[in-house]
């Protein structure tokens, strides 16, 4: 074989070589780019998963969550804090919220205030305008609570079932004397604080007539 011969098929072999290396640099460094676009993914994916477990947890514990199973989709969200209406509760409180509270504080001696629960709703992002999230170490209160609050649904439904009881045994009985009947819902916070005290002490005097005559 004359040797230019061999030496255009020794070329012909380096280029296929060299061609061969080329190609497989290239799909190592595809296959590498979209391991690590993966894994990028997939952290989102978790951390978006955090935040909507944390948004979850809140709305659970404040009895926003419309179902008491895990449900990222509907309740992993922010929502705002619920205003009821001058109709609803001229006093501007929710109810079961403000209950919850009483109830957390008749559990564990912790004070929680309604409006301190207000403020912690009323934005969605922190000054550096990141998520607000009761976990992130901005809000300890809040994250107590939310954490003592996990599973107690049916304990929740049952501390107010109790309050409305005590409520309307004392309508029964104190209608003959002024007493007038006002739904459950629509009672004053003062109100609300002398059930929380009959319930924890069945030995206190409930005394919600006084109040009604103060305008509460």
């Amino acid at each position: 074989m004359k040797k230019w011969i061999k030496i255009i098929i020794m070329i012909f072999c380096i280029i296929i070589f060299a061609s061969g290396s080329i190609l497989g640099v290239v799909k190592l460094l595809e296959y590498n780019e979209a391991k690590k676009e993966g894994r990028k993914a997939a952290q989102a994916k978790m951390e978006q998963e955090k935040i909507q477990m944390a948004y979850w947890k809140l709305n659970y514990s404040f009895g926003l969550a419309h179902y008491i199973e895990i449900d990222l989709e509907h309740n992993g969200v922010y929502q705002p804090f619920p205003t009821p209406s001058e109709d609803y509760n001229k006093f501007g409180i929710d109810y079961y919220i403000y209950l919850l509270l009483k109830m957390y504080e008749s559990c564990t001696g912790t004070t929680l205030t309604y409006e301190t629960v207000v403020d912690y709703f009323s934005k969605k992002f922190e000054p550096d305008e990141s998520l607000r999230l009761y976990n992130n170490g901005l809000h300890p209160e809040i994250a107590a609570y939310v954490e003592w609050a996990q599973g107690r649904r049916d304990e929740m439904k049952e501390y107010i079932n109790k309050l409305m009881g005590l409520y309307g045994g004392y309508c029964i009985r104190n209608r003959d004397i002024g007493f007038k009947d006002q739904l459950f819902s629509a009672l004053s916070p003062q109100m609300y604080d002398e059930l929380a005290k009959k319930e924890a002490d069945p030995s206190y005097e409930l005394d919600l007539l006084s109040l009604q005559k103060q305008g509460f």
